[in-house]
């Protein structure tokens, strides 16, 4: 595998700097280029699976959690956002709540997901918001 500079890395990201471990291997980064990449800095592992580019990192807590819950969004597309998550994903500030993990609902029986992500059964109503489906407020 060619080495990856930035401007490659970029051609691979979405527009918001995520990449998907699946898209990097379809085309054609292996898994020890990743660990490269991530340990150089040009890459950030967000969760299983998601990596961001590292110049888009975002430093506040309710950034980086957007960040995260774009990132659930890539490997879940049926992921509707609840608690803590909500209340980034609404635009409203978060005082004194963890913002380490995205909280999502889905339509699963069982709260397994990947390291990283909080599943909980579905919620029946949600409205679309910048960062993806919420419950409402």
């Amino acid at each position: 595998m060619a080495a990856y500079d930035g401007e490659g890395l970029t051609s691979l990201c979405d527009e918001h700097g995520l990449l998907t471990a699946r898209r990097a291997l379809e085309s054609g980064v292996t898994d020890r280029c990743l660990q490269r990449l991530t340990r150089g800095g040009l890459l950030v592992h967000l969760i299983r699976g998601v990596y961001l580019l590292g110049s888009r990192r975002v430093l506040t807590a309710e950034g980086f959690h957007a960040q995260l819950m774009r990132g659930a969004r890539l490997l879940f597309a049926d992921a509707v956002f609840t608690s803590s998550s909500a209340v980034v994903g609404h635009g409203v500030e978060v005082y004194g709540a963890s913002l380490a993990q995205p909280i999502i609902r889905r339509p699963v029986d069982r709260r397994q997901g990947p390291r990283g992500i909080v599943v909980r059964r579905h919620a029946s109503a949600w409205v679309d918001t910048a960062y993806g489906p919420c419950v409402p407020l």
